[in-house]
């Protein structure tokens, strides 16, 4: 947030990028929307947080001081059978 005051102080722009990967990643498969990412030109750096934020994934759910076992997600989201559904 301070480098964001100093850019915009100096009469600079700062550019934002806001994503909802819920929404994207409940029901695609993570391949699949990668590979939609880099056919929109999304290259460097932010292609690359987006490939790091969706492979490779392990989800848990920890309620009430008990933790699920960790699985790997390669789509949506996990479900734990803590949560009875």
């Amino acid at each position: 947030m301070d480098n964001w005051t100093s850019i915009l102080d100096d009469d600079s722009s700062v550019n934002i990028i806001y994503m909802d990967c819920q929404m994207a990643s409940d029901s695609a498969p993570h391949c699949r929307l990668l590979a939609k990412i880099h056919a929109f030109t999304v290259r460097g750096k932010v292609f690359k947080w987006l490939k790091n934020f969706l492979t490779v994934r392990q989800q848990n759910i920890v309620i009430n001081g008990t933790q699920s076992h960790k699985v790997h997600v390669n789509s949506g989201v996990y479900k734990s059978p803590l949560l009875g559904r």
